[in-house]
């Protein structure tokens, strides 16, 4: 709810910011308690719902996805009770970056998204009504003159033939894994839930997985070692929270060279051995958010070309077919 544009997002973000403030001077039940009594009805409920993430820590175990943010709960678990206060401001601040960066580069992935089902959607309606009201006309009018209809137009609105089925088999699952895996990743992304495996797998959405999930791991590490944990504690909650492997970044044994790392880690184990650590994480954390819109512009450009190339295949195969008994009726007659 914190990612998306509507009327509970916004009072959610300005709750936000009212709690970061209060509660830097005192307990965060008695910071809600204060801001309660000034909200009028509208903002009660969204209140509600920001004091259960804030005082979900009782159970830190609880799914990702169930909280408008999943981690703050494991974030403020991993923190012993006197430092948490610093905490909320923290994560709200990151909450507040991720949100302009997704608003700007992911809004129009998800719009595109819903205008190819859109699209698709009455591609199937034109398709059908043309089936059964239209071409069994022309049919009528070929048979009268022992003719078929063309080839093209039988395939596509009698479904005749394998190598058609095939194709529209092919581009309905591709155009379903494209819309399924943008719809995953944008709730995953709204509770600040890293990216499930299968995702980097959609093609184009790779970069924007690894990134997403490389700025998790970033900002948790460095929102805990601020918050007063230790550097190794602090990364393994993060790697947890983030499906960040960092092996490579807590033990020095393993090879640099034999994981599946992004460089940010390597960069960081190197600043570690040198006693740099959280200069470099936050130098890395100031910087990554440029890479993240990078990556993110990337799959939404190449999920356009996708969409573009399968609306202009659908489009212009169903306007042919349909014309085709047309142009033909005069090789018929």
């Amino acid at each position: 709810l914190l990612m998306t544009h509507n009327r509970t997002a916004e009072h959610l973000a300005f709750l936000s910011r009212q709690l970061s403030a209060l509660s830097a001077d005192q307990a965060m039940p008695d910071a809600i308690a204060e801001l309660r009594k000034q909200l009028p009805e509208a903002y009660q409920a969204d209140l509600g719902r920001l004091e259960d993430i804030v005082i979900s820590t009782k159970n830190p175990e609880r799914t990702p996805g169930e909280s408008v943010l999943s981690a703050y709960p494991r974030l403020a678990a991993a923190l012993p009770e006197s430092a948490r206060s610093g905490l909320f401001p923290r994560v709200s601040e990151f909450v507040d970056q991720q949100r302009s960066l997704f608003s700007t580069y992911w809004a129009g992935l998800v719009s595109q998204m819903w205008y190819l089902g859109w699209v698709l959607l009455v591609a199937v309606l034109v398709a059908s009504i043309m089936s059964g009201i239209v071409i069994p006309s022309f049919e009528v009018m070929f048979s009268t003159y022992n003719a078929r209809l063309p080839g093209l137009t039988r395939a596509v609105f009698q479904m005749e033939g394998l190598w058609f089925g095939a194709l529209v088999l092919a581009g309905a699952v591709a155009a379903a894994v494209a819309i399924i895996g943008i719809a995953t990743f944008s709730k995953r992304i709204a509770s600040l839930a890293p990216a499930w495996h299968w995702h980097r797998y959609i093609p184009g959405f790779s970069p924007s997985v690894a990134a997403y999930n490389m700025s998790l791991f970033l900002n948790f590490t460095r929102i805990l070692i601020e918050s007063g944990l230790e550097e190794e504690h602090a990364v393994r909650i993060s790697q947890e929270l983030s499906s960040i492997d960092a092996a490579v970044l807590l033990n020095e044994d393993t090879p640099a060279g034999d994981h599946e790392v992004l460089p940010n880690l390597v960069e960081l184990r190197i600043a570690r051995s040198l006693g740099l650590f959280r200069n470099e994480l936050e130098a890395q954390c100031d910087f990554h958010p440029a890479t993240l819109a990078t990556a993110l512009t990337k799959t939404r450009d190449s999920f356009s070309w996708a969409m573009r190339l399968i609306l202009y295949l659908v489009v212009g195969i169903l306007v042919v077919a349909c014309y085709l008994p047309i142009f033909s009726l005069g090789t018929v007659i």
